[in-house]
């Protein structure tokens, strides 16, 4: 399986900046990969909304029960 996860933040303030390359780039994947690169490569796209500063909590939760 693969992961492709993108970082930013939420706010108006934030957009079209560095902060939200990270979700940008998810985004930009998604549209131009489709659905059939994912199915066939087993890949899966995640564009966390919150905070940087708060997204190691969520990626815990995210990956706790996936061996590396």
């Amino acid at each position: 399986m693969k992961y492709i996860i993108g970082l930013g933040n939420p706010t108006e303030k934030y957009k079209n900046t560095r902060h939200n390359i990270g979700q940008d780039l998810v985004f930009a994947l998604f549209k131009t990969l489709g659905e059939d690169y994912l199915v066939l490569n087993k890949a899966k796209f995640f564009a966390l909304d919150g905070y940087i500063n708060e997204s190691g909590q969520v990626m815990k939760k995210l990956f706790k029960n996936i061996k590396p």
